[in-house]
């Protein structure tokens, strides 16, 4: 058993090939039912402008992801665009360090983004209505949104421009 997460983000791809990759709510759902099935014991999606990224628990130590970066491409039907070198992986330690950087805004275009924090609690939402979160990632998601509400209340990462939108907004001004 592992952790792992991989996708797709503005680090590692530009905004067409993020926009090829993003999911609706239904694609996700469809998505999350196939990952099951074919690579986790758990899993989410978190979908977004900026990102979309899969976090799962794998049934094997050792996770060859190539598999799952074709799945995720094939699924969004954008071989002709996204390649398997435009997704970013992490294993076990360095899949939670991501996670967390994600729901605290760290790793985010405009650092300290506030919606990101809502659109993980979402993504964990629809897993857990879809029951596809055992111990491991309930635990995990539980602690991910307790680490973004501290880094909100207790740091000065939310001052400023806290969104892709309202910097525009700054900026234009």
């Amino acid at each position: 058993m592992n952790l792992l997460s991989i996708g797709i983000s503005h680090t590692t791809a530009s905004v067409e090939i993020r926009e090829k990759m993003w999911m609706s709510p239904d694609e996700i759902r469809t998505a999350l039912t196939g990952l099951r099935e074919r690579f986790f014991r758990e899993c989410m999606i978190v979908s977004t402008c900026n990102r979309t990224e899969v976090y799962g628990i794998t049934p094997e130590v050792t996770v060859d992801d190539a598999d799952l970066r074709r799945f995720l491409i094939e699924f969004k039907g954008a071989r002709e665009a996204v390649t398997p070198d435009h997704f970013f992986g992490n294993y076990a330690g360095g899949a939670v360090n991501h996670l967390f950087k994600v729901a605290a805004g760290i790793d985010s275009m405009v650092i300290g983004d506030i919606q990101i924090l809502n659109q993980v609690k979402e993504a964990f939402q629809t897993a857990q209505d879809m029951a596809l979160l055992g111990p491991v990632m309930n635990r995990l998601m539980q602690a991910t949104l307790h680490v973004g509400k501290r880094v909100r209340a207790e740091t000065a990462i939310g001052e400023g421009a806290v969104s892709v939108s309202y910097a525009a907004v700054e900026l234009a001004s």
